[in-house]
């Protein structure tokens, strides 16, 4: 077994209302190996403090694969007034996108 964290990461393909919505859902295992060689478990309040910048950091991570990949690029789109914005494949109609 290798050392650090464990991550399964399930790739979805539509919402729960059967929706064209790909996602990704990822499992994180409360036991790690700690830098000292001893085997511990992640404190959960300290990760869910974390969790908006980690879904970021995948967010953006997953967002550069596909443009290296498919040459994509992506746009803001406000989807609740004052929220933050979600990150949309650039071009895409705004009719499609509402369907």
């Amino acid at each position: 077994m290798k050392d650090g964290l464990i991550v399964a990461v399930f790739r979805h393909y539509e919402s729960r209302a059967g929706q064209p919505l790909l996602h990704d859902r990822a499992l994180v295992s409360i036991r790690a190996r700690r830098p000292d060689g001893k085997w511990g478990k992640l404190s959960a309040d300290l990760m869910l403090e974390h969790i908006v910048a980690a879904g970021t950091l995948y967010t953006l991570h997953f967002m550069e694969e596909v443009s290296a990949r498919l040459g994509w690029a992506w746009t803001p789109r406000e989807v609740t007034p004052g929220r933050r914005p979600v990150m949309e494949i650039a071009g895409i109609d705004q009719r499609l996108i509402g369907w």
